[in-house]
């Protein structure tokens, strides 16, 4: 699919988190984008070219989630502060990082806004009824860093080989349901064993360390697929 410059739109914004949000976009339906791929906004104010992958598309409406940064020079806070109808240039569909075709075991390993393309994927997955095993691994600091509980919880109720374990690295209170630590204490041998493939995105630590816990357990790495932030 050739790359394309379309304005999009923004139709719909909601604050999810204290700084994260999920923004609605009308662009193009000619070509739809695959889970995992990502688009360039080109800022009309800053003039800076930002990629922010998206987390879900349907019917010409294309889904990011964004973590607005009051300090960064990143871009974030000036899209997360566009008003409602306003239009960006943008450059689509982008990037290799995409769900496989085919009916396969798969575990889908996310930190932070690395949750927009595996949970595109793992929502893909589901929508086209695989009937293999899914399992969407996913972490944040704290309780207030939580978001779309209710749109994986819905996942799990269309497929019933869909399931989901969420990560607290620094939870507030100590009577919370989720796992304390970090998403790669999830890799151990049970957990991976019959999964054929692997799709990690969050930090460059995060990345890292799985990758080296799947090496470690043989897992080969024509398995894993990443992307990073």
């Amino acid at each position: 699919m050739a790359l394309q410059t379309t304005d999009f739109c923004l139709i719909r914004k909601t604050q999810l988190t204290h700084d994260v949000f999920e923004l609605v976009f009308s662009g193009p339906v000619w070509d739809v984008p695959k889970a995992g791929q990502y688009i360039i906004f080109v800022l009309l104010q800053t003039k800076l070219r930002r990629s922010y992958s998206l987390a879900s598309y349907q019917n010409g409406e294309y889904t990011c989630i964004i973590k607005r940064l009051e300090d960064g020079q990143g871009g974030s806070k000036e899209i997360c502060d566009l008003p409602l109808e306003s239009c960006v240039p943008t450059i689509w569909p982008i990037g290799h990082f995409t769900l496989s075709e085919g009916d396969k075991t798969r575990a889908y390993i996310g930190t932070g806004t690395g949750f927009a393309p595996v949970y595109f994927q793992a929502r893909s997955s589901v929508e086209r009824g695989d009937r293999s095993k899914q399992i969407f691994v996913y972490g944040v600091r704290s309780e207030q860093d939580q978001f779309y509980l209710d749109q994986i919880a819905h996942l799990s109720e269309v497929s019933s080989q869909f399931s989901s374990c969420f990560y607290l690295s620094r939870p507030k209170s100590e009577s919370s349901s989720m796992n304390t630590g970090h998403v790669t204490a999830w890799i151990t041998p049970e957990n991976i064993a019959g999964i054929e493939e692997f799709y990690l995105c969050g930090s460059p630590a995060m990345v890292k360390d799985a990758r080296v816990r799947l090496e470690e357990l043989g897992v080969p790495k024509e398995c894993v697929k990443f992307e990073q932030f």
